[in-house]
């Protein structure tokens, strides 16, 4: 054996570079993959794991959430609820969850914009027209007012979740927290861990 290359006396010298530039571009593309995997290669079921560590409901309504984070749970939860509503129960179930991580996010966004929490409940107003336009008993002139006022509490509330989405957060410090951290992981800003 050569000392000098690990090879076999007799085996053709240009092969072991050869080895060693693929050995050296699979490493590069491994590290690659686990950048993009989210950082050390740690699968989703660990990361997972690692968002809920310290978890507590009560924390989902305090602190602050960052504009961006609201935004992108605001359009993930739209899109993930369309499809749970049509999965039976555990789908409903699952919708149910997500509508409580919903509320906290909201309140989180509002105190990020230096507002007390309680003005989350403006998202609840449609429901108020439509125990109007429910009401069967009272007639069908009052279905009609009733569906006519949910249609415009619910485009209040629309309107007070484009505000959310466009109104940039406080700079500093507030009473309800220090400036989030932009760069936080997804996850555990959803879940405030």
């Amino acid at each position: 054996m050569d000392q000098n290359t690990n090879v076999p006396q007799g085996a053709g010298q240009g092969e072991a570079p050869k080895q060693n530039d693929v050995a050296a571009e699979l490493a590069r593309l491994a590290e690659r993959a686990k950048a993009a995997a989210g950082g050390g290669g740690a699968g989703v079921m660990d990361r997972a794991k690692e968002s809920t560590s310290g978890f507590d409901v009560l924390k989902l309504f305090s602190g602050r959430v960052d504009r961006t984070t609201f935004i992108i749970f605001t359009v993930a939860a739209f899109v993930l609820h369309t499809v749970l509503i049509w999965i039976p129960l555990l789908g409903q179930l699952l919708s149910l969850a997500l509508g409580v991580l919903g509320i906290g996010m909201s309140i989180r966004r509002l105190h990020d914009i230096d507002m007390v929490g309680w003005y989350v409940l403006v998202f609840f107003l449609p429901m108020i027209g439509g125990v109007f336009a429910v009401g069967s008993m009272m007639g069908p002139g009052m279905m009609g007012a009733g569906a006519g006022l949910t249609g415009i509490l619910l485009l209040v509330s629309l309107g007070f979740l484009i505000y959310l989405c466009l109104k940039g957060g406080n700079p500093a410090a507030n009473q309800y927290g220090p400036v989030p951290d932009p760069k936080r992981d997804f996850f555990k800003a959803v879940l405030n861990t």
